[in-house]
Parts: structure tokens; sequence; C-alpha cells
């Protein structure tokens, strides 16, 4: 796990530009909400676009042309197409409020910090899993494969925090000028 954990910084650090790293992370977590608000295989009719459109706030800043209102009636690629078009469109945004030198630069920062926190507190409970992990021989199973088995499941988890908070994150920068003396 620390090898990919490595691996990871050091190809986020050697890469030139992480745009398409973040929108796909984005899109991932569009396509996640719209699963749960908006099956593909169920009826427009009880597809829930308020709770998409509240999952989306804390996605991204969702522009104004997209609302409840303006989902509704769309049919499931033509909601797919408006969400991934706001996206983009909010990113840009983003991109030309920072400037894209300094959004370059955001990008990897945010991301590193994403990692680094959570990879701390990931040996963190590493450790708590292996002071705790001995009570489960009273139930007659192996101490070592329950191990593996749980510090497996920490590990996904942690992947998918880590995408979730730099994705999250990354439109929360600001940039603060400094002061004149």
């Amino acid at each position: 796990q620390r090898e990919v954990i490595y691996r990871q910084r050091r190809e986020l650090l050697d890469k030139e530009d992480l745009v398409d790293d973040y929108l796909g992370l984005y899109e991932a977590l569009v396509a996640a909400a719209m699963d749960e608000y908006t099956p593909e295989d169920g009826d427009p009719a009880d597809w829930d676009l308020e709770g998409l459109y509240r999952r989306l706030l804390t996605i991204f800043p969702v522009p104004q042309s997209i609302t409840p209102e303006t989902m509704a009636g769309k049919s499931y690629p033509d909601l797919e197409d408006m969400l991934l078009e706001g996206l983009q469109t909010a990113y840009d945004a983003k991109t030309d409020s920072l400037g894209e030198e300094i959004m370059k630069r955001a990008e990897r920062l945010v991301y590193l910090n994403a990692i680094d926190s959570h990879w701390r507190q990931h040996l963190t409970d590493l450790d708590i899993l292996r002071e705790g992990i001995g009570l489960v021989s009273i139930a007659q199973r192996d101490p070592l494969v329950e191990y593996k088995r749980e510090a497996f499941g920490m590990w996904e988890e942690l992947q998918g925090q880590i995408k979730s908070q730099a994705a999250r994150d990354l439109f929360r920068v600001t940039v603060n000028s400094a002061q004149q003396p």
C-alpha cells in the first residue's frame, strides 16, 4: 500500500496537467449521483431531481442554468449531457477566476493534500485494527486472514475518500493576495 501511495504522489508531481484527472473524478461523482437519484432504468416521473440538485451542489458549483425545473422532462442521456456541460462550465469558470498557472498548482496541491491526510489517517486506522484483531480468534477465525480482509476494505475506502476530498476541495480554493506593508 505504501508503494502505491508513493507512486500516486510521484505521478501527481510528474504530470504536467491534471485537468483530465479532475474531470474524470467529477464525472464519476456526477454519474454516481445520477444513479442514486435518477436511475437510468427507472421511470422519469419517479426521479428525485431536487435531491439530485442538492447532491450536485456538494460536488461542484452548479451553474444557474441548471435547476430542478430545467432538469425536468429530460431523458437520461440529455440530463447527463446537461450536467456534464455544467460541470465543464464550472471548471472553466474556476480556472478563469484563479488563472491557469495558479489552477495547475492548486490541482496538484489539493490532490497531494488529500492523499497525505487520508494516508496518515489510514495508517492510524491500521494500527487500531492490528491492536484489536486478536479478538477474532475467540470467534474461531484466523486473525491474519481477518486483518488482511479488513485492511483491504479500508484500502479501497481510502482510495475513494482521497478522490472525493480532492474533487470537493478544488472548488474551495481561493487566492489571498499579499497585503502591502
